[in-house]
């Protein structure tokens, strides 16, 4: 029998340079963090990203949803979409989300 243990961790990603999303808009949202997604010999590893709850309900759709794979490295480039009928200002330092790194164990 084999047993996979699952964990993860969360990194927050910040908004790195303002930006205001018009109406119907298509943006990639450079952010302040650098992420590693670690991988080891016994472990799957990979990483998601997820959009924040307050700005999804401000009509904000995340507009790719590939994961990162193991041993990425780098800054995330997120894209969003402003679906709502009001621009959308997002400051600098504002979270725009978080990225959950997922680890497999065998």
């Amino acid at each position: 029998m084999r047993v996979v243990v699952k964990m993860y961790k969360i990194e927050k990603l910040t908004v790195k340079n303002r930006c205001e999303i018009p109406v119907g808009g298509v943006v990639e949202i450079e952010v302040n963090e650098s992420i590693h997604i670690h991988s080891d010999l016994g472990k799957q590893c990979y990483g998601q990203f997820y959009l924040r709850k307050c700005l999804a309900k401000k009509g904000l759709l995340q507009c790719v949803h590939s994961p990162f794979p193991a041993n990425w490295k780098g800054k995330p480039l997120i894209v969003v979409k402003n679906d709502d009928v009001a621009p959308i200002e997002l400051r600098s330092g504002d979270e725009v989300g978080e990225i959950w790194i997922f680890t497999h164990k065998y």
